[in-house]
């Protein structure tokens, strides 16, 4: 609880402020798409309860700005990755991009995880469809 301040200014009040001055913007021009990565289907994730509220309040952040945003003509998405092989979990299993494999050994599920290349190419995809704020929210 000594960090709680500074765990939710640092995650979800700076997502707020980025899209409070950015949103304007895209607003202007028609066009825009605002995405939040986040984790899970659900509202909790059964970590801890800031971890909890950052996470849940992020994927209320996209629901408010998605409704407030679609009539401007502007998206926001909350992306939701697999098994994300970042460079903290190529760091925890003591693998590169390149041989990332090999952390296989380790724990076999990491063979099921995804480059973040993967959602990158989503979100590019996203960004240059000029329709993607028709698309349904799911």
């Amino acid at each position: 609880m000594s960090n709680a301040d500074t765990v939710f200014r640092q995650t979800l009040l700076s997502h707020v402020i980025t899209a409070k001055y950015a949103a304007p913007l895209m607003i202007k021009k028609r066009r825009g798409l605002i995405v939040e990565i986040t984790e899970g289907e659900f509202l909790t994730g059964g970590f801890n309860v800031l971890h909890d509220l950052v996470k849940s309040g992020t994927k209320a952040l996209v629901l408010h700005l998605a409704e407030a945003l679609h009539k401007h003509r502007v998206a926001a998405i909350a992306i939701t990755p697999g098994f994300l092989r970042s460079e903290m979990m190529l760091q925890h299993f003591g693998v590169t991009e390149e041989n990332w494999r090999n952390g296989g050994k380790k724990d076999p599920n990491f063979l099921e995880s995804e480059s973040p290349l993967y959602i990158g190419r989503a979100v590019v995809a996203l960004a240059l469809d000029k329709k993607c704020w028709r698309k349904p929210a799911t």
